[in-house]
């Protein structure tokens, strides 16, 4: 897929960018490696995608190539549609074709997916961002570590978009609110958004903040994580208290897929596809939601449907790449959800599932080979997170994986599937 744009409010990193522009410039290595590396919410991938973006305006390289690393299967997609070209992208051989190009690997936090048989280049350029360190082995010469904003910095992102008064007491409430966050860019980004919308001033900000802090210290899910999950997870909540109950809801059909590369379409190609499973399938919770986007003539609601991105993107509580039509959230983000979503909604998973089963249903009779193969993830992802799998949704998927040569995975669904029915049905039953 092409390049996502970083945010427009990113925010200082001035040394890390320039250290990476040089390196690159500089290397005489046949491929040349760089990794960023550090917590999560530090910002890894947002300097990943300005430094490209510079990159762009001083022609470093001849192409950008962005691959969600965060395992194998998102890996192996993502060079497959390097390969074969997607609907806007032309096909592209990393090891014939010639060129100073440059391929980023994001989120390679898994420390058991063994990076090095996808950087066997003998040309080109690799840029990697990690929460494992480990990864660094891979560039010896240019691994920087990525630590949480300096104060000046944290300030000048907290500020922006937010009217306040230029005071004694509110530059102390705001070198508190640092202080609290830790400067991890994460929560400061979502502490401005919230504040960006004028529904409290900072040191009412602050209140809830604290108050929000002492509750989230004492759920149980949260003993174990650090301080910087803290923050994040505490001013995350701050915000989702604030959503549209729909928004709302639209955030945990999110969660339950993989974080990154979800495609806005997928919601309304399951909305086209609500008559193609039978009655009780498709849980009433989902259904509601997707028909809520029925226009008046009786088409897809379009701009209901960004309106509550829209929503959500203004708590900075999931991005848009607007160039692909993808939406992701951040881990840590996702993490929250999950855990709260346990609480509020149980059908949420068999909600996810079939909404994959609706989008992968009118997938069949696309012409757009990419889009199809970008429900992969997310369909293993929703496979992989909880106890139960959609019937349907195991018939359908069994049906893609034939399309895409998965004849492994395939056979594994056949399997659980011919299990299930005669588990029903019994032995002796003729089907």
């Amino acid at each position: 897929m092409l390049c996502p744009l970083p945010t427009r409010h990113f925010t200082g990193r001035k040394e890390e960018i320039q250290i990476l522009e040089n390196h690159f410039r500089s290397s005489r290595e046949p491929c040349t490696m760089a990794v960023l590396y550090g917590i999560g919410g530090s910002g890894k991938t947002q300097i990943a995608l300005e430094f490209i973006q510079r990159s762009f305006q001083l022609n470093i390289f001849s192409a950008v190539f962005f691959v969600d690393a965060s395992n194998q299967s998102t890996l192996e997609n993502g060079l497959d549609s390097i390969a074969i070209g997607t609907s806007n992208t032309r096909p592209f051989d990393l090891h014939e074709s010639g060129g100073n190009w440059l391929l980023v690997l994001d989120n390679a936090d898994d420390p058991t997916l063994d990076l090095r048989p996808y950087l066997l280049w003998n040309h080109g350029n690799v840029l990697i961002t990690t929460r494992n360190r480990e990864v660094c082995t891979h560039a010896p010469d240019c691994s920087i570590r990525i630590d949480c904003l300096d104060l000046k910095d944290a300030i000048e992102l907290l500020l922006k978009g937010v009217s306040f008064e230029n005071d004694r007491e509110t530059q102390e409430t705001v070198f508190m609110i640092i202080r609290e966050l830790g400067a991890l860019p994460l929560a400061v980004t979502q502490a401005r958004a919230f504040l960006a919308r004028g529904m409290c001033t900072l040191k009412e900000y602050m209140s809830l903040y604290m108050q929000n802090h002492r509750q989230l210290l004492q759920e149980k899910t949260i003993q174990t994580t650090d301080a910087y999950q803290n923050a994040v997870f505490t001013t995350w909540t701050i915000s989702f208290n604030k959503l549209s109950s729909t928004a709302a809801f639209l955030l945990r059909l999110l969660s339950y897929m993989h974080h990154d590369g979800i495609p806005s379409r997928l919601f309304e190609d399951a909305w086209k596809s609500l008559g193609s499973l039978n009655d009780g399938e498709v849980p009433s919770t989902l259904v509601t939601f997707l028909l809520g986007f029925t226009a008046e003539d009786l088409t897809w609601n379009a701009p209901h449907f960004h309106q509550l991105i829209r929503e959500l993107l203004s708590f900075s509580l999931i991005e848009l790449d607007e160039r692909n039509d993808m939406i992701s959230l951040h881990p840590l983000i996702q993490k929250r959800v999950l855990d709260i979503s346990h609480v509020y909604s149980p059908d949420l998973f068999v909600s996810t599932q079939a909404l994959l089963c609706l989008a992968t249903t009118i997938g069949e009779i696309t012409s757009d080979y990419s889009i199809r193969r970008s429900l992969l993830p997310h369909i293993r992802r929703s496979m992989s997170a909880g106890p139960q799998v959609h019937n349907a949704l195991l018939s359908s998927i069994s049906l893609l994986y034939r399309d895409f040569g998965l004849d492994e995975e395939r056979l594994a669904i056949h399997e659980k599937l011919t299990s299930e029915m005669r588990e029903a049905l019994g032995d002796e039953h003729p089907n």
